[in-house]
């Protein structure tokens, strides 16, 4: 199986990049670029203009399968991120996430996995406009849609 491409976004600072693209490896991505973001921070995507320009240059040129930002995003930059890049968004807990996912190995730790991952995903939706796939526009019913699902799913297992 060929390994899925990411676009990493992170600080040029030292280890910190290694670390980065070692967390993208050990979930499956090979990183086929790096876009260093500076100190600027839009509250909109939670990076500068400027390096959402930059990425979106990448993204386009290189179609990812996912963008990863080794730092955390609010579900909002998330989703505005992702709606500007048309690409799947990846914070680091999401990618820290898909590692356990893929290391785990009895049933009760892949349970244990999911269950952490529908956790992630319910306290993402219930942060107004928020829904948990990036398609449309959010709305309200996007919210309680994907709350009801996490629900019966927690339920379920």
């Amino acid at each position: 199986m060929a390994a899925r491409t990411a676009i990493l976004v992170t600080r040029p600072l030292g280890d910190g990049l290694e670390e980065a693209v070692a967390l993208c490896e050990a979930a499956g991505y090979s990183v086929v670029s790096t876009v260093s973001r500076g100190r600027s921070r839009r509250a909109k995507y939670g990076l500068g203009e400027g390096t959402v320009e930059r990425l979106e240059e990448a993204a386009g040129r290189l179609g990812p399968d996912v963008v990863v930002l080794d730092e955390l995003l609010k579900p909002s930059q998330n989703y505005n991120l992702a709606s500007r890049l048309h690409t799947s968004i990846l914070d680091r807990e999401a990618l820290i996430l898909e590692i356990f996912g893929r290391r785990a190995t009895s049933d009760e730790s892949r349970l244990q996995v999911r269950l952490a991952q529908m956790r992630y995903e319910m306290s993402r939706a219930t942060e107004e406009g928020a829904p948990p796939q990036v398609a449309r526009a959010p709305g309200p019913a996007d919210n309680i849609a994907c709350g009801v699902h996490v629900c019966r799913q927690d339920d379920a297992l």
